[in-house]
């Protein structure tokens, strides 16, 4: 009788203990409510529904499933997309649960990792637990997993509530931190309007991206004509810019993203009153304008009348629009490309010649009379020869750095012929004869 009663005691109170209440998280994120948290322990079995990328061969989520040291990911805190924490399942027993689909097993999880986007590796740690107004989800190799929810301690809603109340100050210190800085900001913006000497870059304006840069194809090789001079005064200066410029050209051959079209060998700022007239240019993006990379008044009153803004830049503040000085840093890219044109003239025995055949870009008589000023034909035997006339043809670009190869802001011209036309005129099938050069 008193086994049967001891029985009946031990029944009634296995009935009476609290069920374990549980949450299967899923990929669709699921937040913590008030006053329950949602833990996942080592040593327990723990319910799952693989993903189909766990269960196929040859990929990350199955080599993990069936490696030495098993795991399983991923559980995430965060919004998809943007996670805050990424946590992984280490585990050693899996188990195919029975009367359930073909993804549901059973795992005993011996560890846990996780990982931040601030993290250069995943740390362990002893249990997963999720708080009040955090949203969980799983991903990648999980359809879901069960959870168990545990109401929170008084102690753990205190520590709550106190970081809620740190957390509040914390905002509103960075708030006020904030609004000092807005002040600050419009202050110094107050202060570089006021300055006649400072110059806004297009992304300071308001009305920057809209603003045309017109420039007449007439300045390119007024520019390249300055370079030409800077490369005779500045010699070793001008060196070391090609070196730089190669360098770069060099380096974007070994990086994907990198593109040599967009590579200039030189920089040139034009700087515009609040009327909107050019009043300084300088070679290299120096804001200030300083008289050392000047191009000085001879170049500016040559270009000024060749450039222009279609508006002037404007700047709202403090519910007032000011019209400011701009300046547009542009690119200068001198790019040379070969050529060899082919004529054919007869020599006669009295050491006269005449154009047999011209595929030039040069006019009869322009080719006779450079053939003759070389006068080396006067020592050729009679007979056919072949006239090569090699030349440099030099194209010069233009174009805002900001803004590259628009229709708005490039601008090229070609320089034909330049610095200097070679000429080789040789026999057919004989020997190669080097005339001087013509200039």
């Amino acid at each position: 009788m008193k086994k049967i009663l001891l029985v009946f005691v031990l029944i009634s109170i296995i009935t009476q203990l609290p069920a374990q209440q549980l949450v299967n998280i899923t990929t669709s994120p699921k937040t913590v409510p008030a006053g329950k948290k949602w833990v996942l322990k080592i040593d327990g079995e723990v319910l799952t529904d693989l993903s189909d990328l766990s269960l196929r061969d040859g990929n990350l989520c199955n080599v993990q499933l069936r490696s030495n040291t098993r795991s399983l990911g991923s559980i995430i805190e965060g919004e998809i997309g943007r996670p805050r924490k990424i946590y992984k399942i280490l585990f050693d027993d899996i188990e195919k649960v029975s009367f359930s689909s073909d993804r549901t097993y059973s795992i005993t999880p011996l560890s846990f990792e996780y990982y931040t986007l601030e993290m250069s590796d995943y740390a362990g740690t002893g249990q997963i637990i999720f708080y009040p107004g955090e949203k969980v989800f799983v991903s990648t190799c999980l359809n879901s997993i069960e959870m168990e929810v545990i109401d929170l301690t008084q102690n753990e809603i205190t520590n709550i509530n106190r970081k809620k109340i740190e957390l509040k100050k914390h905002q509103e210190s960075k708030e006020l931190e904030r609004i000092k800085e807005e002040e600050r900001y419009v202050l110094e913006r107050e202060e570089k309007i006021k300055n006649s000497n400072h110059y806004f870059s297009y992304y300071e304006l308001d009305n920057g991206k809209n603003i045309k840069l017109e420039i007449d194809s007439k300045v390119l090789p007024m520019l390249y004509s300055y370079l030409k001079e800077y490369s005779k005064d500045f010699p070793s200066e001008y060196a070391s810019i090609l070196k730089y410029y190669n360098s770069r050209v060099e380096q974007a051959k070994y990086n994907p993203r990198g593109d040599a079209d967009k590579i200039s060998q030189f920089n040139f700022s034009f700087y515009f009153d609040k009327s909107g007239q050019l009043k300084n240019l300088t070679r290299g993006i120096d804001r200030d304008g300083s008289s050392n990379s000047s191009l000085g008044l001879g170049w500016l009153s040559k270009i000024r009348p060749l450039i222009s803004i279609d508006s002037v830049g404007q700047i709202a503040l403090n519910g007032r629009n000011y019209e400011v000085n701009t300046i547009f840093h542009t690119d200068f890219k001198i790019e040379y490309s070969n050529q060899v044109e082919v004529a054919v003239i007869k020599i006669s025995k009295k050491l006269s010649f005449k154009i047999f055949k011209n595929n030039t870009s040069i006019d009869n008589d322009i080719l006779t009379e450079i053939i003759e000023k070389q006068g080396g034909y006067k020592n050729l035997k009679p007979g056919n020869y072949e006239v090569k006339i090699k030349s440099n043809d030099v194209v010069l670009k233009l174009w805002s750095s900001h803004d590259y190869g628009s229709d708005k802001s490039f601008v090229s011209s070609k320089v034909s012929n330049d610095p200097d036309l070679k000429f080789e005129l040789y026999e057919k099938e004989t020997s190669l004869i080097v005339l001087p050069d013509f200039f």
